[in-house]
């Protein structure tokens, strides 16, 4: 193990991007900011502020995209008899090839994972039962999150400890 490792600059970058989320969250009373917008901001933070804003627009685009079909993939299953009972495994499963195919379509292969991993959160998480609006509103906040938390990483990026040929001029 290697005790001298140091503490780079986009890991202080991230780690205030998190503090920035879960103090939001604490404003707005709504812990799923830290998960959603926490992730986002970690994940967005690249070496520059072009790669964050690249990154952003996938994992925005994605979560959009993966929330619709997740939504509606709710609303067709609240059509599907016997939906919770077994139909929703080929049901979801479609869901993801139409996700995958296309973002592939689309040419946004970098939006591909998590507009899977959105679609599959939302349809996991509904029981069948509960009603569709709760489905809506569940994908309104994950979308809303997630731009919070590259928002505050592009903002954190570009503004503090900026990348040298991006430094911010006074």
């Amino acid at each position: 193990m290697n005790l001298n490792l140091k503490i780079g600059l986009r890991t202080i970058k991230s780690t205030i991007a998190v503090a920035v989320c879960v103090l939001i969250s604490y404003l707005i009373n709504n812990r799923d900011l830290i998960f959603f917008g926490g992730v986002a901001s970690v994940i967005c933070m690249q070496h520059t502020s072009r790669d964050s804003l690249k990154m952003g627009m996938n994992r925005c685009i994605g979560t959009v995209f993966g929330g619709m079909l997740g939504f509606v993939t709710i609303i067709l299953g609240t059509h599907v008899p016997k939906y919770s009972s077994g139909t929703d495994m080929i049901v979801i499963a479609l869901a993801a090839l139409v996700s995958i195919y296309f973002c592939n379509l689309l040419k946004m292969n970098e939006a591909t994972s998590i507009s899977c991993i959105v679609l599959l959160n939302v349809t996991a998480n509904y029981d069948g039962n509960s009603m569709a609006h709760n489905a809506l509103r569940y994908v309104f906040y994950r979308v809303l999150f997630t731009l919070i938390g590259v928002i505050v990483a592009l903002i954190i990026n570009r503004f503090i400890f900026p990348y040298k040929s991006e430094e911010v001029s006074n």
